[in-house]
């Protein structure tokens, strides 16, 4: 049996259906043959589809069922639990959990502490989860504005 290497792998083009023709593909630098698995009008095609497959994926993640995302989105009013405002357009709220629990990208699943919009998760995620810091940052915001405003700006 041969050994599969980089030296004979060959590009099969598109999973769907086909084609081989690398102008009609999206590039991806991350895969291997530097193309999208799907050609532009098979992914054009079923959107909805890679949008469900990426939501199951980020809760698998999480040890989540769709019901149970849907039952905290619900108890969170439908918002972001830190700024309290609605989801972006698409719809999905990033799943925030206690990296003290479960250090790096997955969980246990009970240490989940809600639903956030992928910008205020990311700001939690650069200041650590420390309180500490997030009031620093807050407090210097507070004195370059005073000090702008102090200026004359």
């Amino acid at each position: 049996m041969e050994r599969k290497t980089w030296k004979n792998w060959v590009w099969r083009g598109c999973s769907s259906c086909g084609c081989k023709d690398p102008s009609r593909f999206n590039k991806k630098t991350r895969a291997r043959s530097g193309f999208q698995s799907l050609c532009r009008d098979c992914h054009h095609r079923q959107p909805e589809s890679v949008v469900a497959q990426r939501r199951r994926w980020r809760l698998r993640k999480y040890k989540m069922s769709e019901e149970s995302y849907n039952a905290l989105l619900a108890e969170q009013g439908g918002v972001c639990a830190m700024c309290h405002k609605p989801p972006t357009e698409n719809g999905f709220l990033a799943v925030d959990h206690d990296h003290a629990c479960c250090p790096g990208k997955k969980s246990c699943g009970k240490c989940i502490r809600g639903l956030l919009h992928f910008e205020c998760n990311t700001l939690l995620g650069l200041a650590r989860d420390s309180v500490e810091r997030l009031e620093q940052a807050a407090q210097y915001l507070k004195n370059a504005t005073l000090q702008l405003i102090k200026e004359g700006f």
